[in-house]
């Protein structure tokens, strides 16, 4: 049985050694390489919705990847990231709070190799949640409005 499993052992690493050549190939890149231009803050709006903050903002006209929109997420003490394409003109971002002040989120397009432009720092108020009363049921984590 041990000469059976050297025999599989040396046959199995010559295979794995004969499969691979010398000859990579690199990839091919697809879009634009040129220097990123930043988004403009006075093209981003914000909107103070109950425990949300709507961002909506206009694409800028040259050419990116895809843009990054980080932020400091005090509720849950930490930094967060939302990678989104270049066709993408707003971002909900949910379980923000009034209490906090203003959340700032920070702009910045990529290229396609993964060049970054100047980041843009926007300032922005979460809505305040209603408080849980009779005529605001708290059901399954969404606010339900009751009729009387």
């Amino acid at each position: 049985m041990k000469l059976n499993l050297k025999y599989i052992i040396t046959v199995s690493v010559l295979v794995g050694m004969t499969g691979c050549d010398d000859k990579i190939e690199p990839f091919e890149i697809t879009g634009s390489t040129a220097t990123p231009v930043a988004i403009s803050a006075s093209t981003v709006q914000s909107e103070a919705l109950p425990g949300e903050i709507k961002l909506t903002w206009t694409a800028p006209q040259e050419d990116f990847a895809y843009m990054q929109i980080r932020y400091n997420d005090p509720l849950q003490k930490k930094d967060i990231c939302k990678l989104v394409s270049k066709s993408t003109t707003e971002l909900l971002v949910e379980n923000t709070r009034a209490r906090f002040g203003d959340y700032s989120f920070f702009f910045q397009t990529f290229n396609a190799v993964n060049q970054g432009s100047v980041v843009t720092e926007v300032k922005a108020k979460s809505g305040a949640i209603p408080s849980q009363g009779k005529d605001l049921p708290f059901v399954q984590g969404v606010w339900q409005r009751v009729t009387v």
